[in-house]
């Protein structure tokens, strides 16, 4: 990789590793520069420059793109939870959407050459008892995931009239040190740890749905795979980003159960069940492996141990 890479939404979760990740690369002629917005940066590096942007605005985004001609675009500044599009659905699309299509236009016409990873959802897929391939059926059944399935026919349609060089993940659940407890690992994680630091031999857990099944990943792989994308992708392809490997909800209690050593008795609360949540959600990573052959993957239990260590510390 040369030249100049933008990373839109840098200071959250993914956009932060991700920098970690290509600053370990040491690449010299690379300049990485990041968009946020209300998150302010915490990492300083000499190849790294950070800008503040609101990716609605579109004569905003085109005096960015004019100005920096990026040759790669890792876009993932998004509002990116289930639970929070429920009840913010008109700003969940509305941003999502509107953030995508001013990059897009930007890029159609300041810097076509760029090369942009859409990072989409497999929330866009429809309910099955197997592993989802790329061309599974899609069927949006909450607002993120339909602003996600908005964002990908955008795609489609400036890769068939304007020629853009775009392609598209759609990324599995992924966990890390530093996501936000909007989310529901997260959420769990950091009660059990402040239950374990106040001494507590047992608690109660309130909770939705723990049997549904979802396919998890340590955010550093995740980063590593955007990173070979970028590289490697075909433009105009889509890539499962994912294990392939089924957890349950309930699996992962009863494994911060063991290593808290506390008795967790699980509440289901009918206000924490999402309307038409998949039950399984689980990828098939062939299609990604055909293209990254030495795909490796750390053990969810491991980073399940790490975010649980992260939250006794803090």
């Amino acid at each position: 990789m040369k030249g100049k890479i933008l990373i839109t939404g840098s200071t959250g979760m993914v956009g932060s590793e991700f920098i970690e990740f290509l600053i370990s690369l040491k690449i010299s002629d690379l300049e990485i520069l990041g968009t946020y917005h209300s998150q302010i940066p915490s990492k300083e590096h000499d190849s790294l420059n950070y800008i503040k942007i609101d990716l609605k605005e579109q004569e905003a985004v085109n005096k960015l793109i004019e100005t920096i001609q990026p040759n790669y675009i890792l876009h993932l500044a998004a509002q990116s939870s289930v639970g929070v599009s429920w009840s913010k659905p008109y700003e969940t699309i509305y941003n999502n959407v509107n953030s995508l299509l001013n990059v897009l236009e930007a890029t159609r016409i300041y810097s076509p050459f760029t090369k942009i990873l859409l990072v989409s959802s497999a929330e866009v897929y429809h309910q099955s008892n197997e592993k989802v391939l790329e061309t599974n059926i899609i069927n949006a059944q909450n607002p993120y995931s339909v602003s996600r399935k908005m964002q990908e026919e955008i795609v489609e349609l400036y890769l068939n009239n304007y020629q853009s060089n775009i392609l598209i993940s759609r990324s599995f659940n992924h966990i890390g040190i530093h996501q936000n407890k909007n989310f529901f690992i997260p959420s769990i994680i950091h009660q059990i740890a402040k239950a374990k630091n106040d001494g507590h031999k047992s608690m109660k857990l309130n909770v939705g749905n723990v049997d549904i099944i979802r396919d998890f990943m340590d955010v550093q792989d995740v980063v590593k795979i955007y990173y070979q994308l970028l590289m490697k992708g075909f433009v105009g392809e889509v890539y499962n980003v994912c294990s392939g490997v089924a957890t349950s909800l309930k699996n992962i209690i009863d494994y911060l159960s063991q290593i808290s050593e506390i008795d967790i008795e699980i509440n289901v609360c009918d206000d924490k069940i999402r309307a038409n949540e998949n039950e399984y959600l689980v990828g098939d990573n062939s299609k990604l492996k055909s293209l990254i052959t030495d795909l490796e993957y750390i053990d969810i239990k491991k980073t399940i141990q790490e975010i649980f260590n992260h939250y006794m510390k803090s």
